[in-house]
């Protein structure tokens, strides 16, 4: 079921879920569509180097300030890590 747009990745988003019945079936549909009225559909865990990288990718800086940026999301990756 069609629920909307990711807005970080502008891809469409879809819930699904099976049903062995036809009563389970429309049980799950009320479900997913109460979930897509309410916007409590599940959204995607990103975390902030991952959106730091994804910008670092189309962010126009010079040498230096990417690479102080890149060195940066490095030591907060590590620390996250260990």
């Amino acid at each position: 079921m069609y629920a909307g747009r990711d807005p970080l990745t502008k891809k469409d988003v879809y819930l699904h879920e099976q049903a062995e019945t036809e009563a389970e079936a429309e049980k799950v549909r009320t479900k997913l569509l109460h979930q897509i009225d309410e916007q409590r559909h599940p959204k995607r865990e990103v975390t902030s180097a991952f959106l730091l990288d994804r910008w670092l990718g189309v962010a126009e800086l010079d040498e230096t300030s990417y690479e102080r940026t890149e060195g940066i999301t490095a030591t907060t990756s590590s620390r996250r890590s260990a």
